[in-house]
């Protein structure tokens, strides 16, 4: 009995680890956007779509024509 007690929060605590690990959503993206001449393009949109759930986010550059969204 009391081996079954160990095994069941032993599973319970994989599941609790596995769960908070999907939630993370640390990943983010930044570039430089110049034009066709190589020009830098200050306040200029950025749009970054996720394709599969169809998310988007948008961004504007700075004076140095430089984006970083985060939270992705």
């Amino acid at each position: 009995m009391r081996i079954f007690k160990y095994v069941t929060l032993f599973i319970a605590t994989l599941f609790v680890a596995f769960s908070a690990a999907a939630q993370v959503t640390t990943s983010s993206m930044s570039g430089i956007v110049k034009s066709g001449t190589g020009e830098i393009l200050q306040g200029a949109s950025v749009k970054i779509t996720h394709v599969p759930t169809g998310t988007t986010v948008t961004a504007t550059t700075a004076a140095n024509g430089r984006f970083v969204v985060s939270n992705l």
